[in-house]
């Protein structure tokens, strides 16, 4: 059976990998990414990313020779097998050529012009490779893009990535096993309601403790979580944790981050339905907060899968807005309740105009649109008192209390 990819009629990734197989000669490897492509379905639609797909193909096409065979890989990824490439600066050569003319070439659908760029990863293999070094081509590709998007790069042993890699996998031990040992704890964080001048809400953040006594901090192993498919079982513990913990503070509400992972679990909504049930907690008590990584999934899927939870009763709210990828298209797609104001914009509110003009958008929007804001990063008394003056809802911060394993 001929293996090509019907979108772009070029040869797909199970082609690919056999015909590495059969050179007796390893070719160089080249690895073309299209940057931004999920901004891309996420502002316009699916279909558009798919004709846009096709133009790339077509691009790439008019680099093939004989001695340049061309591979549609998933999503927005094409790789490029070179034969006969003696130096690696031929490669190199090549890569600078396709980036200069992937600037210049015009990419439209239905007459709207998109400017496009792509991010380029080199392998030159070594005969021993006897499978496919896929993995290897896609740490250069994001090794590259850790300095900006538009790069080329080329696969070395020592790369800074491959040392973050197994870091990466000591953590992902370190949480599997924290899971397990139930050393995965929630800690919770009060947030401060202006209006009824008092803490009436916490979130709940997930904490490994040590043995030693020592608080380990999502920073170090969210990421690992994350690689090694751990998310559901962390984000289904501090659930537990929280609603045992809340059922007998009937006065207090409770916010819990949920992830792209999470949305994928097809039982987190009857999860949070049956504990409710089990525990008398109504939904409206309940915020989740979407962390920035939601951006990258299934908008109309993940929307639809919001949506339901919303319309039961629970909250929505969107963390770290004005950062990353939080920005207002999410909150026209997401239709949330509550605006979580990066702390970026917080920590020097009393002292750059620059942090006071956002701010003051940004609550502008959220009163214009019936959303309530939290202002996270709230360190000292004047931030506290500038946004109460400023019309935030709720403030959130050291100041305020730092996350404990208990409430206070």
């Amino acid at each position: 059976m001929l293996q090509k990819d019907s979108m772009t009629n070029l040869y797909n990734f199970e082609k690919l990998k056999i015909d590495y197989v059969n050179f007796a000669k390893k070719p160089t490897l080249m690895l073309v990414n299209i940057d931004n492509f999920n901004f891309i379905n996420l502002t316009h639609s699916y279909k558009t990313g798919d004709e846009i797909i096709k133009q790339v193909a077509q691009f790439l096409k008019t680099f093939s020779t004989d001695e340049i065979i061309i591979y549609k890989l998933y999503g927005d990824e094409f790789m490029m097998l070179l034969e006969n490439i003696e130096k690696i600066e031929e490669a190199l050569a090549l890569a600078e050529n396709i980036k200069s003319e992937f600037d210049k070439y015009n990419y439209f659908v239905d007459d709207e012009e998109f400017n496009l760029s792509a991010s380029i990863a080199i392998l030159e293999c070594l005969d021993e490779d006897e499978t496919l070094p896929y993995n290897k081509v896609k740490l250069a590709l994001q090794n590259g893009r850790n300095s900006h998007k538009n790069s080329i790069s080329v696969y070395r042993e020592d790369m800074f990535l491959i040392e973050k890699q197994k870091e990466l996998l000591k953590w992902a031990k370190k949480t599997k096993d924290a899971i397990k040992e139930n050393r995965l704890k929630a800690f919770y964080q009060p947030m401060y309601e202006f209006k009824e001048e008092k803490i009436t809400k916490y979130e709940a953040l997930a904490r490994i403790t040590e043995e030693d006594g020592e608080i380990i901090t999502p920073y170090y192993f969210l990421d690992s979580a994350k690689l090694s498919g751990l998310l559901p079982a962390l984000t289904k513990s501090i659930i537990n944790q929280t609603f045992e913990l809340f059922k007998d503070l009937k006065g207090l509400s409770f916010s819990i981050n949920i992830t792209d992972e999470d949305l994928k679990d097809s039982q987190l909504f009857e999860t949070l339905l049956s504990l409710c049930y089990k525990y008398e907690i109504h939904p409206s008590n309940i915020t989740l907060e979407i962390l920035e990584n939601i951006n990258d999934s299934d908008v109309e899927n993940v929307t639809l899968k919001l949506g339901e939870i919303r319309d039961a009763g629970f909250l929505l709210a969107l963390d770290d807005f004005g950062a990353q990828n939080s920005n207002f298209t999410r909150i026209q797609n997401l239709n949330v309740d509550i605006i979580k104001i990066d702390g970026l914009f917080i920590k020097d509110l009393d002292t750059n105009l620059n942090s006071k003009h956002i701010v003051e958008t940004i609550i502008y929007l959220a009163k214009k649109t019936n959303k309530r804001t939290v202002a996270e990063f709230v360190h000292s008394q004047a931030i506290f008192d500038l946004v109460r003056e400023l019309g935030v809802d709720y403030a959130q911060g050291y100041f305020v209390g730092k996350p404990l394993p208990e409430v206070i």
